[in-house]
């Protein structure tokens, strides 16, 4: 089963083998209805922050998929193919934008960010990700900065709309652990890392 839990606290959702996704209210914990989409297993759930739009990333070896459904409908809005295998993705506050990470693969080498826009209905940004891939994703509340770690405890931000790099920090100024989860602030001008050893850093 795959989870996702909007950022406003009021929306779950979870999806099971037989390919059906279910929304949850929290507070009350009745289901507010559902809709099969065809998921199996592997997939990584993420939901918009007000909890209007659901992204999944199919996680498999070799080129991956991400797939962008309205939460309330079930209307499937993009079914986008992935250069590699996505380990990580996340939708911003609005729903506008959703980004992933990829592993390169031989054809193509380099770790990717992707960037999605909604109301182009296109990938706006390709972003070309330094040393190892990322494995955690999340943006500002805004939607105008991204934000990704790697297992190997290096944290980049970057501008969603142009793939301009604004910020890094990584294993050489000590934060030589794993990053296990990240997040931005309102304003997008602070990061914090959830590292592998149990400490946080902003």
């Amino acid at each position: 089963v795959s989870t996702a839990l909007s950022a406003d606290g009021r929306t779950f959702v979870a999806a099971a083998r037989g390919g059906r996704v279910r929304v949850y209210d929290v507070r009350s914990g009745a289901e507010r209805g559902g809709f099969d989409v065809g998921l199996n297993s592997n997939w990584e759930l993420a939901l918009a922050g007000d909890g209007s739009r659901l992204a999944a990333a199919h996680l498999v070896v070799g080129p991956g998929r991400v797939r962008v459904w309205d939460a309330a409908t079930g209307a499937e809005a993009a079914g986008v193919p992935a250069d590699g295998a996505v380990r990580a993705v996340a939708v911003s506050a609005d729903g506008r934008r959703v980004a992933w990470a990829a592993d390169g693969t031989r054809k193509r080498p380099g770790h990717t960010l992707a960037v999605w826009d909604a109301a182009a209905r296109a990938v706006v940004a390709t972003i070309p990700v330094p040393e190892r891939p990322l494995r955690e994703v999340a943006f500002s509340r805004d939607g105008r900065r991204v934000a990704g770690a790697t297992d190997h405890g290096a944290v980049h931000v970057w501008e969603a709309a142009t793939g301009r790099w604004v910020a890094g920090r990584g294993p050489a100024y000590g934060w030589a652990r794993p990053v296990r989860a990240v997040a931005l602030s309102a304003d997008g001008r602070r990061v914090a890392a959830g590292l592998a050893d149990g400490r946080t850093r902003v």
